[in-house]
């Protein structure tokens, strides 16, 4: 441990464990074997972590979840008593944030990647070996499966889940479930296909817009003309 960084009491570090200045491992948090944390890198209360964890510069794991409800005066925040658990090999990113559960723990499998500026919210579960690049962010109480691999400054909402090998490319959407060993793309997430289908024609909207008026005209001059003739007839 290097001068500068805290450990609180009641947290247990592993063997071989390295501490940078500015690191704070919080009260009753248990970090593995051959933990690594860079400067100014975070480690909330009632945290576990497996062994080689790699926490970059900034990161923040264990911070309360974004939990509130609304009152007669404003919001009031609702106590996030739950933690983190982190298996063995986890790389959490510069200034990325992993929240605390609300009452059980957000879990992070074996082997997780989280790059830069990603933030997971609180009782998030996320499968070994799955990497999510920078920028992305991850709703409360949403499953990711294993293997999975999430394209930089993704947004995926609450409450659904994910299925395992799933890739999902950057900039997507995600609204809804996701079933597993699928590619997926754009807002809102679609099969990788329905996307690129949909991007071939968004070009062409303008175009097809004013095709479409043109038939629309010609269709009720016909329309028009048969009345005519029909009322001639009579």
């Amino acid at each position: 441990m290097m001068a500068g960084a805290f450990v609180a009491a009641g947290a247990r570090l592993g063997r071989r464990v390295v501490l940078h200045p500015g690191c704070y491992v919080g009260a009753g948090s248990v970090l593995g074997d051959e933990c690594y944390l860079y400067p100014n890198a975070v480690v909330r209360e009632g945290v576990r972590m497996g062994d080689r964890c790699i926490l970059q510069p900034g990161c923040v794991v264990g911070g309360d979840g974004f939990g509130y409800a609304q009152g007669p005066e404003g919001a009031v925040k609702i106590p996030q008593v739950g933690g983190v658990r982190l298996g063995d090999d986890v790389e959490i990113g510069a200034n990325a944030c992993i929240d605390r559960g609300a009452l059980g723990d957000t879990v992070l499998g074996d082997g997780v990647k989280i790059d830069n500026l990603v933030q997971v919210a609180h009782n998030v579960r996320i499968g070994d070996h799955t990497i999510i690049t920078a920028l992305v962010g991850v709703s409360g109480s949403t499953t990711i499966g294993a293997g999975c691999a999430i394209g930089g400054h993704t947004g995926i909402a609450g409450h659904i889940e994910i299925g395992d090998g799933v890739s999902i490319a950057a900039m997507s959407g995600v609204h809804n479930s996701l079933a597993p060993g699928r590619v997926y793309a754009g807002i809102p997430a679609q099969e990788h296909r329905a996307w690129r289908r949909t991007i071939v024609t968004l070009p062409r909207l303008a175009e097809m817009r004013k095709e479409i008026q043109r038939l629309r005209e010609r269709l009720a001059a016909l329309e028009g003309r048969a009345d005519n003739t029909g009322g001639e007839r009579e």
